[in-house]
Parts: structure tokens; sequence; C-alpha cells
């Protein structure tokens, strides 16, 4: 068996088993020596190790400049929403199909009668005095 896992994928010189780690998919994996192992961002020198590194496209970064969820100054991917996904439609389409629009359980629904504003829990109408239907009221307390 080899002590020898390839060429760093940074300095290219020989990476032996000893002094190096494997990192990404099965099949795919880069080699890099232990010094040579530090992210990829432009910039950065954090050292890494196979417990801290992030993997992505081929690169390998610290937990602040992954691509996907940190900082990175340079190679974060833009993705796209696909507005046909049931669960991002359900989103767009909750505050149209809502029985009662969230400013209103803020602020209050308008009085039936008079159509004057009302503030939120008050239970009568104070430009008419029609009694309002309140959440306790519907709830039937």
């Amino acid at each position: 068996m080899s002590a020898n896992l390839g060429k760093c994928n940074k300095c290219g010189k020989t990476a032996y088993a000893m002094e190096s780690v494997r990192v990404g998919p099965p099949g795919k994996e880069d080699v890099y020596h232990k010094y040579c192992f530090k992210c990829q961002n432009e910039g950065c020198t954090w050292q890494l190790n196979v417990g801290s590194y992030r993997y992505c496209n081929g690169k390998v970064y610290c937990k602040n400049h992954e691509p996907m969820t940190g900082f990175s100054n340079k190679d974060h991917l833009h993705g796209t929403v696909d507005m046909n996904n049931r669960s991002v439609k359900a989103a767009v389409e909750a505050q149209k199909k809502a029985s009662k629009p969230v400013n209103e359980q803020i602020r209050g629904a308008d009085c039936p009668s008079c159509n004057a504003s009302t503030k939120s829990g008050a239970k009568f109408c104070g430009s008419c005095g029609v009694q309002l239907f309140t959440e306790t009221m519907l709830a039937g307390k």
C-alpha cells in the first residue's frame, strides 16, 4: 500500500498520508497538505482542519466564507426562486388568503356599521357605539 495520496491541490507537491487530508465527494476527492489546507476565499488565510472546512464547487472555505451561507467576498452562489414551487406559492398567497389581513390584526378592524377605524381589542366602536365582534366573542367565551 502506498502512502502517496497524489499531488496537493494547492502547492502541487506530492502529498503523503501522514501529512495530508482528503476532502470532497467520494471518487472526486482533493488532496491537500495539512499546512496548505486553508480557506480559498480571496484574502483569507484561515487554517482549516477536517472538522472546520466547508467544501463547495471544488474549493474549500472556512465557515465565514462558505459561498452558500458565509460572508464571501467574491464567490457567493446566486440561485433563483422557482415561483411554481408549492411552498413558495403558499407563502406568496398567504396574505391574500388570510380572512383577516395582518394590519387589521394589529390595529383593529373597521366598524361594520360606520366603517370607522377601531383599536385592536376594542369592544365598542368609538364613533357610533356599536358592539364589535372580538376574538373572544368569536371563540364563544
